[in-house]
């Protein structure tokens, strides 16, 4: 992101898959004065997994588990907490499912009564949409979920945005880190329609949700969130989801089933009415990835990933607001 408007970048927003958020500031000629801050921090990863249990014992990469260990589902991550040995399920005993193969994905081995968790993760797949308020108010809007393992991790994903701001710590002013789930303003759904709900709350910095479509793991899906104003320079976030299919195929052979994708609309007036809201629907794909003068490339679908829409269905969306643009994401070419 370019802050000042040099023609230079200054700033970069990064997430990664354990779910935490970080900033750089690359705004100094001198790299060595570069820093890296953590925006936002994803707690529980260890502490508050999906599954845990004990490795009872361990032959080659074959892990007998507690007998009353459940969760341990083929191709779920794991990781040792004395070992911090990492690996993915392989495979699973067809009869005694606390049988467990293990492929390992970093240079420590599992060892033998040590616990053994999933980690409760939110991967940050896609890059953050970053943008200012009527106030001024500088935000990153970001959204997660395992993309990779969207049918077997039944965990739904998250959409939030961080006000990127400074704090006061020991009579200095220092940029504002860490922020927890539990700083955010948790959003609630009304079928397919969030009221405007108050965001302006002390010691808040900023809001989240749980997709609503949580029961069949609903995730971000591409493109990354554009942000763009109304006629009343409200930024609204637009993005959109996948909630995969729960059907099951009995082949290999056999292609995936559709699952359905929803688009979102998010309306984000702190610096005026101090509230977000907005609602979503299925069938649409918010943005084509280009603008054309004040037209907008919207794609309308019938909902289902596997739908191509015919070329008549590619329409070009008047922007609402077609004066000098404010341009609240900004990619160089």
């Amino acid at each position: 992101m370019d802050r000042d408007s040099d023609g230079f970048l200054d700033t970069i927003y990064f997430g990664n898959v354990a779910g935490h958020l970080f900033k750089t500031d690359i705004s100094s000629a001198n790299p060595a004065q570069w820093k890296t801050y953590q925006l936002y921090k994803k707690e529980g990863l260890h502490s508050a997994p999906q599954a845990s249990t004990t490795i009872d014992s361990i032959s080659g990469n074959i892990l007998t588990l507690d007998t009353g260990a459940t969760g341990f589902n083929i191709h779920r991550n794991v990781f040792g907490l004395t070992s911090k040995a990492m690996g993915t399920i392989d495979a699973v005993d067809s009869v005694k499912s606390n049988i467990v193969t293990v492929s390992t994905v970093s240079p420590s081995s599992f060892v033998a009564g040590e616990t053994l968790v999933i980690p409760s993760y939110d991967p940050i797949y896609l890059a953050p949409a970053v943008f200012f308020d009527k106030g001024f108010n500088l935000w990153v809007a970001f959204g997660s979920g395992d993309r990779t393992r969207s049918r077997t991790n039944p965990d739904s994903g998250k959409f939030m945005a961080l006000r990127d701001g400074t704090t006061t710590v020991s009579a200095s002013t220092v940029q504002k880190t860490d922020i927890l789930l539990s700083d955010l303003v948790p959003l609630t759904w009304t079928g397919l329609t969030m009221d405007p709900t108050d965001i302006k709350v002390d010691g808040k910095w900023g809001w989240q949700f749980t997709f609503p479509m949580f029961g069949n793991g609903e995730k971000l899906f591409d493109p990354e969130p554009i942000v763009l104003p109304d006629l009343n320079l409200i930024p609204h976030i637009y993005f959109n989801t996948y909630q995969p299919s729960t059907e099951e195929t009995s082949s290999e052979c056999d292609a995936p089933k559709n699952g359905i994708m929803y688009y979102y609309d998010l309306a984000c007036d702190y610096g005026g009415a101090g509230t977000v809201g907005g609602y979503y629907e299925s069938g649409r794909i918010a943005g084509g990835g280009v603008f054309q003068g004040t037209d907008y490339i919207i794609y309308q679908g019938q909902g289902e990933v596997a739908s191509i829409p015919p070329l008549q269905d590619i329409k070009p969306i008047k922007l609402i607001y077609t004066g000098s643009l404010l341009f609240y994401k900004e990619k160089k070419r």
